[in-house]
């Protein structure tokens, strides 16, 4: 079992990655950082309505803990975020 507030990654926020990213949060297993592209500018504003039969309807708004722009700035993302062990962003 991982420890509480693990600090995640997720890359892409279609719906696994939203879901992944919302299964996550809201189970207090982990704190997201989630990197977009073509969605960043309407979750920073407006957030995600999510519909599921498996997490609930109506969640309106939501947010992972933090969003990142681009696929590039991922590779920054994972040196601050990793254990050390990525010394070199490429």
């Amino acid at each position: 079992m991982a420890p509480a507030n693990v600090r995640v990654l997720v890359v892409g926020t279609g719906g696994v990655g939203t879901m992944a990213a919302y299964a996550l949060e809201s189970g207090g297993k982990a704190k997201v950082t989630a990197v977009m592209r073509s969605n960043y500018s309407a979750v920073e504003r407006d957030g995600i309505d999510i519909n599921s039969i498996e997490h609930g309807h109506d969640i309106r708004a939501w947010r992972p803990t933090a969003s990142e722009y681009c696929a590039t700035e991922s590779v920054s993302l994972l040196a601050t975020i990793g254990d050390g062990s990525l010394t070199q962003a490429r």
